[in-house]
């Protein structure tokens, strides 16, 4: 593949993750659900932020299923591993997008976080029973914690890991120049490969 492919397709996917929120501040029971150049109008029929939350926590681990009704229809969204595909399944409709998972726990941890009062309200006056908002408020702040807890706990472990690589990288290099002295020191032979890939 040529580096101006490269580019392109680097420039495309940095365009379709470079995003700050996901989901709207809610309004009249309604939230938008934005990534890369997708975009539903998804409704209170399905408790969200709660269902969502709780979904990132029981499986921080492994690939994201969300769901949640649009009126008419449901919205499934799939986030995968790593910095993978995102696939967002409405109806007959399928499409997909690239995110960092993490980046996307983050965001939506953010989205709920900033817009709390709206988030605890946005369902009531449309379910057939009221809520309390304050034991809302509560139980999503209670689970936001939860969801920063695993996220720091993960960027620790991956910062230490990092750290470790390095300093393994740092551990050969200094092995690779003390037999290198060696040599020059007993008058070995010493072949340095300079290996170059033909274009043609």
């Amino acid at each position: 593949m040529s580096e101006i492919n490269n580019r392109y397709i680097e420039n495309y996917i940095k365009k379709e993750i470079d995003i700050d929120t996901v989901l709207s501040k809610p309004e009249n029971g309604w939230t938008t659900f934005r990534i890369g150049y997708s975009k539903y109008e998804l409704s209170y029929l399905t408790d969200l932020p709660e269902v969502w939350l709780d979904t990132m926590i029981s499986n921080f681990k492994g690939p994201y299923v969300l769901t949640c009704e649009c009126e008419p229809g449901e919205l499934t969204c799939v986030v995968m591993q790593g910095m993978g595909y995102v696939h967002l399944f409405f109806d007959d409709r399928y499409q997909t997008s690239y995110i960092v998972k993490k980046d996307f726990t983050k965001i939506v941890m953010n989205d709920i976080e900033q817009n709390l009062n709206a988030w605890a309200e946005w369902t009531n006056g449309y379910w057939l029973w009221e809520k309390d908002p304050a034991e809302i408020k509560r139980g999503l702040t209670e689970r936001i914690e939860r969801l920063k807890c695993l996220y720091k706990e993960d960027e620790r472990k991956s910062r230490e890991f990092r750290q470790k690589i390095e300093q393994e990288n740092i551990r050969i290099e200094e092995e690779r120049k003390e037999e290198l002295e060696k040599a020059m020191e007993n008058g070995d032979s010493i072949v340095i490969m300079d290996l170059e890939m033909d274009d043609d």
